[in-house]
């Protein structure tokens, strides 16, 4: 009986390896790109958005909230955990620092120019 127990292991051990992780959720990408950047992100979501499988669509939603410029062109197309792992490794290279503003203008477009015209000169 022991031997029949052993075989029906070893028969489904492969099978049981082989399961692959599930794809991860809009919650879980959200967690993980916070932990990433260190900092918390201001998303207005609902509990049902966070338990949805992650969709192109969803990443931009949030890579653009943390400050990255990232676009799809399938919105709907399921991102993997592979697609995941990989654009956290490179996502603090892609946000863009706040913008701060200038001290000659304090509105971070640069200094304005003069717009006094000498009578004297054409």
């Amino acid at each position: 009986m022991r031997w029949f127990a052993l075989l029906l292991t070893l028969f489904h051990a492969p099978a049981i390896a082989a399961t692959p992780d599930p794809e991860p959720t809009v919650g879980e990408f959200i967690q993980n790109v916070e932990r990433t950047l260190g900092k918390s992100l201001d998303l207005e979501t609902s509990l049902a958005w966070r338990s949805r499988t992650l969709t192109e669509r969803d990443v931009v939603r949030v890579c653009t909230a943390a400050g990255a410029p990232v676009t799809t062109t399938q919105p709907e197309a399921i991102f993997s955990r592979l697609e995941m792992d990989g654009l956290l490794s490179v996502l603090p290279g892609l946000v863009k620092p706040a913008e701060q503003p200038n001290p000659g203008t304090n509105n971070g477009r640069g200094k304005k120019k003069g717009h006094y015209k000498s009578p004297s000169e054409p």
